[in-house]
């Protein structure tokens, strides 16, 4: 069994911990200042320097100014022993992360986002360090893959990946709940008007996994002529709704960039 032993346990490594946690794969470490959040995701307590010593995959998950330091402490910790780092920290490069292990782990850049708590996660990697060998490539696979869907991309690519997927959630959550409030003018309860509006998303990005699928056709088959689909349509295009997503989507795109190091 192998240990993954995570630093910062928050939204992002929280939620990849408590995936992992429902595989009953991995032993699980946590470095946290809040106990609670550990116990939420079946991780042991620990420090860097005991997940330098004992895990197997080190999961970085803290903000970037802190990225460093938690890195450097764990990788103090029995310097010699075969490890790997997959960090999860936005705009900290391969580069960067290199310098840091400075040839004690072998390096592995992810781009996550939070559905991996249910394990429909989209993960972007970056296999490109030398020192990765096929082992390890298997065992990210294998740990991510656990977790939803993986991406293998080069690094140039994590930028617009980020844009999109990681910070894809936040769009779709603002889609639900603008759905759910229109129920909720309409009469519905609140909490009726969510659980509709999050599974009427859910069904519908089902239909759009399908072989063959594709989002133009299946909402023509939708928009019978001169109906209530179409009309409500309509409204949407006179708003610009669709240019306002594709807006979204490269104000992110710009942020990532220029945060890139």
């Amino acid at each position: 069994m192998l240990t993954v032993g995570c630093i910062g346990c928050g939204n992002m490594g929280g939620a990849m911990l408590r995936g992992l946690g429902k595989t009953g794969r991995y032993r699980l470490l946590g470095v946290e200042h809040h106990p609670e959040k550990l116990a939420a995701c079946g991780a042991e307590a620990a420090d860097p320097g005991l997940i330098g010593r004992e895990a197997d995959i080190i999961l970085v998950a803290v903000k970037p100014y802190a990225a460093a330091k938690a890195l450097e402490e764990a990788l103090d910790g029995a310097p010699n022993r075969r490890r790997l780092v997959l960090s999860v920290v936005a705009g900290i490069g391969m580069k960067r992360l290199k310098a840091i292990a400075a040839g004690r782990a072998a390096v592995v850049r992810c781009m996550p986002n939070t559905p991996a708590a249910v394990g429909m996660g989209s993960f972007g990697v970056c296999l490109e360090d030398p020192a990765l060998d096929e082992e390890q490539k298997r065992e990210v696979r294998e740990l991510l893959g656990a977790l939803g869907r993986v991406e293998e991309l080069p690094e140039s690519q994590f930028a617009p990946f980020t844009a999109l997927m990681g910070c894809g959630p936040a769009y779709i959550f603002y889609v639900i709940e603008a759905l759910a409030e229109a129920g909720v003018r309409m009469g519905f309860s609140r909490a009726r008007a969510v659980e509709m509006a999050s599974w009427l998303c859910a069904g519908s990005a089902k239909l759009a996994l399908q072989p063959g699928a594709h989002p133009s056709i299946l909402r023509e088959q939708v928009c019978s002529p001169a109906g209530s689909t179409i009309e409500g349509v309509a409204a949407l295009d006179e708003l610009a709704v669709k240019s306002a997503i594709e807006a979204a989507v490269f104000a992110a795109w710009e942020k990532e960039k220029s945060r890139e190091c």
